[in-house]
């Protein structure tokens, strides 16, 4: 005689009681109808709906922001050469060079940390009857008086070196990076408020920052009616970055 076993009764999910085959078709409808009346209605009322349908957007801008500056720093460049019969000889007579010149503006007031001596460098260069040796190298220096400067440059033309970066105003080290972080702060604020324009132009909403780039700071000068031309009563020093920001 057969047997019959029945299975115990499983009440359907809520899932499948929502997605009922004849829900579907009206769903599908549903969609489709709210997607076209998103699509043929003015953006200055959809601006107001968040749109699922579409990716989102961007705004990228540009942020400035300079600050005024005296300077208490005065910087320039020189370059020594000397030759001789060899490599070992021109490098020898130009290490020889620049000691002496960095001796002679010590004695006027700067001392060794008011000097970045680059790596030196050795070349050999053929005429019609033999070969011509050169060393040398270029010197940064850095003068905490202002009024010295013309000075030292001036000195070390004289001892045969050439001027490979002309003079420039700055402020200390420590000082320029409190100067460029208040340039960042009002480049921020500059973007923010250029970003924010745009978004409310489009009838838009400015949404989360997704990314940054910042240069590197610039530095130009000023000049006023009791500064000199070679000596610039301010500077400026300016920052600029670029962001970009989601809209919803």
């Amino acid at each position: 005689m057969p047997t019959f076993t029945q299975e115990p009764y499983q009440a359907p999910s809520t899932l499948e009681k929502v997605l009922k085959p004849s829900l579907l078709v009206p769903l599908f409808l549903g969609t489709l109808v709210l997607y076209l009346i998103y699509f043929f209605t003015p953006s200055s009322i959809t601006a107001l709906i968040p749109n699922p349908f579409s990716k989102k957007s961007t705004i990228t801008v540009l942020g400035t922001g300079t600050v005024k500056a005296t300077p208490d720093t005065a910087q320039f460049a020189i370059t020594v050469a000397a030759t001789g019969n060899d490599s070992n000889q021109s490098l020898s007579n130009a290490k020889t060079k620049v000691n002496s010149l960095i001796d002679s503006l010590k004695n006027k007031g700067l001392t060794d940390s008011d000097f970045q001596v680059a790596a030196y460098n050795a070349t050999s260069t053929p005429t019609t009857d033999k070969l011509i040796y050169a060393a040398g190298t270029t010197i940064l220096v850095t003068s905490p008086d202002l009024n010295l400067a013309e000075d030292l440059i001036n000195t070390s033309l004289s001892a045969g070196a050439r001027l490979s970066i002309p003079l420039t105003y700055t402020v200390n080290s420590v000082d320029k990076v409190s100067y460029e972080k208040k340039a960042r702060d009002e480049a921020v604020k500059n973007a923010n408020q250029k970003a924010q324009n745009i978004a409310t132009a489009y009838h838009k909403q400015l949404g989360k920052m997704i990314a940054y780039t910042e240069n590197p700071s610039t530095q130009g000068s000023l000049s006023d009616s009791s500064s000199s031309s070679s000596r610039p009563g301010e500077i400026e020093i300016s920052q600029t970055i670029q962001v970009s920001f989601y809209t919803k």
